[in-house]
């Protein structure tokens, strides 16, 4: 359960979806909206949430949390799971569909 102090820090266009994911028993790591933060302290510019995984879970993660966005009618993310095998990280990416392509 997130503390009041932790949902006052969280940019207010992601906080819904922060607490929504952190409900449903997943971890996030990082989040954004894309625009609160000035522009110098912002690294990802759309909204994004970034969830810890397992390296044997990141696949079954990625379709809970994907299955958990449509049953809230949460159409306009993306979820992509990524693994980095020199740390070992597994990472949920719940990315925002309109997003700067690079």
């Amino acid at each position: 359960m997130m503390t009041e102090e932790q949902i006052a820090n969280l940019d207010p266009g992601i906080s819904t979806l922060v607490q929504l994911l952190q409900a449903n028993g997943f971890t996030t790591t990082d989040s954004g909206d894309g625009k609160s933060k000035p522009s110098e302290e912002r690294a990802i510019e759309f909204p994004h949430v970034f969830c810890v995984s397992t390296k044997d879970g990141l696949a079954k993660d990625c379709d809970l949390v994907l299955a958990l966005l449509k049953r809230q009618g949460i159409d306009d993310f993306t979820v992509e799971g990524n693994y980095n095998p020199e740390d070992e990280t597994p990472v949920i990416m719940v990315l925002h569909k309109e997003r700067p392509q690079a």
